[in-house]
């Protein structure tokens, strides 16, 4: 019955080992992407506020424009 017992504590301490490698792993595999990913999101997040400051800038445009036909 002992040596049951402690075969089952070997074969469960077994098992969280390995799930932690795998899961070391797996972050590992996380950081190893998440800079790419880091990277695109920063790129995506350069176009779209491109695009936002060209909707201002647009927008700005057209108030002045219409700030001169006021004023004529």
């Amino acid at each position: 019955m002992q040596i049951d017992e402690s075969l089952h504590v070997y074969v469960l301490n077994l098992n969280t080992n390995i799930d932690r490698t795998q899961q070391r792993r797996k972050m590992n595999l996380n950081a190893r992407w998440g800079r790419g990913s880091d990277l695109s999101l920063y790129f995506l997040s350069l176009s779209l506020s491109l695009s936002t400051y060209v909707k201002i800038y647009k927008i700005y445009n057209i108030y002045r424009c219409f700030l001169w036909i006021v004023a004529a």
